[in-house]
């Protein structure tokens, strides 16, 4: 989790022959009309600077040929962070300053990385909650700095706030349908090889 780890991983990527890298995971929703599980396809990034980078079209188009008949893809500007989004307010800032339909930590570094290097690169995020969902303090509190859950620290949050145990549950809901989304994505995109760059 973070551009940091992001980069160097595709880094690391290229450095063992990958001469394309495809961006896969989730992101937060920052319009109220994205429902989890939607897939985002963006043609362009906007860095935490403000700065708008393009994928490469050429691909992301051909991914968006397989993935159309049985999605509803948005292209619209996903915009970076380089800390979680956790609050509706945050969200609801962060779209009014960037005018963004979603935000995830790693995408737009990873789209300056793969510029710098001259290599192709698209990403693919499936929406993982509402724009008026917030991230429960217990998860927050229990987030290390690779994106790995300490159950045990999530436990001890819940039992000391117990009322937070609705909203984990709406979000782990939430997820789920993002996660089903990019699973099914994945199976339609592994018989094209992911349609990469020849």
């Amino acid at each position: 989790m973070g551009p940091q780890r992001a980069v160097a991983a595709a880094q690391a990527l290229k450095d063992e022959g990958a001469n394309a890298i495809l961006n896969w995971g989730c992101a937060a929703a920052l319009k109220d009309a994205l429902q989890p599980g939607q897939l985002l396809l963006p043609e362009k990034l906007i860095t935490t600077e403000g700065k708008t980078v393009a994928v490469d079209g050429n691909w992301r188009a051909r991914i968006q040929d397989i993935l159309t008949d049985a999605f509803s893809i948005l292209s619209q500007p996903l915009t970076a962070s380089n800390d979680i989004v956790a609050t509706p307010a945050s969200k609801q800032s962060l779209q009014a300053a960037t005018g963004a339909i979603a935000v995830d930590m790693e995408s737009a570094a990873l789209a300056c990385w793969a510029e710098e290097q001259n290599i192709p690169f698209v990403t693919l995020r499936a929406v993982a909650d509402h724009a008026n969902s917030g991230i429960p303090e217990a998860v927050l509190m229990a987030t290390d700095d690779s994106g790995g859950i300490a159950v045990s620290c999530l436990l001890r949050h819940l039992l000391r706030h117990p009322t937070q145990i609705f909203d984990l549950l709406s979000l782990g809901h939430q997820f789920s349908k993002a996660r089903a989304s990019l699973a099914s994505a994945g199976g339609r995109l592994l018989p094209h090889n992911f349609c990469l760059p020849s």
